[in-house]
């Protein structure tokens, strides 16, 4: 045999035994996908049994029924304590948000009263501010007052001091019957209009004239 003709028959054996590979690994496929199919249905005819008998007493699965039974009484218990867990949950925390909501209540308050007594502070200051205030005031007002009545006290002797400063002026001085004019007590004629004076000083009287 040739070269050529073993190279042929040597790659006609490959291909065969691919071929033969491929086909097996096909049906095996095929058998598990059944195999499968076959677990599923036997599972719903299962359940559908166990549905329909399972609690019918006197049955040749009994045994497995009272086992399945038992399964689902643990089941039951089961799903009772996670609902219960699930309201415990529930009921802590909604006594969560409610204590949380209280903490920001009194939080709130607590702000709002500390906001009411500085106001408070405030408004006494202020008012204590202004009562100062009028209290100065009052007290200058109250000096300036009795400075006020010390002037007219100084300017009431100092006008009673020049009236009597007047009389006496008056009282040591002539005047003139024909001007008016005052002039020495020794003065024998007016200074002022030449008139002949008389020995005796008379009284004073500035505002008055005698008519031409």
């Amino acid at each position: 045999m040739g070269f050529l003709d073993k190279m042929k028959s040597s790659v006609s054996g490959v291909s065969a035994q691919q071929r033969y590979a491929s086909n097996i690994r096909k049906i095996n496929a095929q058998i598990q996908s059944n195999e499968k199919e076959i677990e599923r249905l036997t599972m719903q005819v299962g359940i559908q049994c166990v549905n329909l008998h399972l609690e019918e007493p006197g049955t040749e699965y009994e045994n497995l029924f009272a086992v399945i039974r038992q399964y689902q009484s643990e089941n039951r218990a089961a799903e009772e304590k996670i609902q219960h867990l699930r309201e415990q949950q529930e009921e802590e925390e909604f006594a969560r948000q409610q204590a949380l909501q209280e903490k920001e209540e009194a939080d709130r308050l607590a702000r709002q009263q500390a906001q009411e007594a500085r106001e408070a502070t405030r408004q006494q200051a202020q008012a204590e501010k202004e009562a100062a205030r009028m209290q100065v005031q009052a007290e200058m007002e109250a000096r300036e007052a009795a400075h006020q009545r010390e002037l007219e006290f100084a300017r009431q002797q100092e006008l009673k001091r020049q009236q009597e400063m007047q009389v006496q002026a008056d009282a040591e001085s002539k005047v003139c019957p024909g001007c008016g004019g005052r002039n020495d007590l020794d003065s024998m004629f007016c200074v002022h209009c030449g008139n002949p004076l008389s020995k005796e000083p008379e009284m004073a009287q500035p505002d008055q004239k005698q008519d031409d």
